[in-house]
């Protein structure tokens, strides 16, 4: 009798270990499904953020290139006769367009080796100290490729507050409108190419 419960012990204790083994291993296949859910989750929210990082990055390319376009088609240097380049002006003036403005005109003098750049402000409806920095330092820069700077579509307002900014017109020549600098321009290159080649002094108007 007592062999007998010994053995119906053994037997259930036996029974209660391969339940047991069958739910730790039955666990254990959950916690390894769960694992590679996990990690699955993981991946595809790394590809998304990367998906997106890479969605910013190609919105910003896009836009910088938008940008540099907008900036070229706001400040073409435009040449209309021989040696004769004009940059007409349009809008605001901020310091990166105005880098933008300098690097074009000396560029652009070089590239035709221009002996007159006409810069129109035309446009330009304020003119104000980084506006007038700008038209300075374009000149004196001109100067030392050795051509000469017009400044086009002063109007009186704007010669006043350039004068009040301490910029030195005296160093500039000045014309109210494009097509008087042009006038200028191309009559100095005739009466250059008819003297041997000696650069015509601007004068003010």
């Amino acid at each position: 009798m007592l062999q007998d419960n010994f053995n119906a012990m053994v037997a259930s204790l036996r029974a209660q270990q391969y339940q047991l083994k069958l739910q730790q291993n039955t666990l254990e296949q959950q916690n390894e499904a769960l694992q590679r859910e996990r990690a699955a989750l993981q991946q595809a929210m790394h590809e998304i953020e990367q998906g997106a990082h890479e969605r910013v990055a190609l919105q910003q390319q896009v836009i910088a290139a938008q940008q540099a376009t907008l900036r070229e088609l706001s400040s073409p240097l435009i040449p209309i006769a021989d040696q004769v380049v004009v940059m007409p002006l349009i809008g605001a003036i901020d310091s990166q367009r105005a880098q933008q403005i300098l690097d074009t005109l000396l560029n652009g003098v070089e590239q035709h080796r221009a002996q007159v750049a006409i810069i129109d402000i035309t446009g330009v409806k304020t003119v104000d100290t980084a506006v007038a920095k700008v038209l300075l330092q374009a000149a004196q820069a001109i100067r030392l490729l050795g051509a000469q700077t017009l400044l086009t579509g002063i109007q009186p307002p704007i010669a006043q507050t350039m004068v009040h900014l301490g910029v030195d017109m005296r160093t500039i020549a000045t014309y109210s409108s494009l097509q008087m600098g042009v006038a200028a321009a191309v009559a100095s290159q005739r009466t250059t190419n008819g003297t041997n080649g000696h650069k015509r002094m601007f004068h003010r108007n």
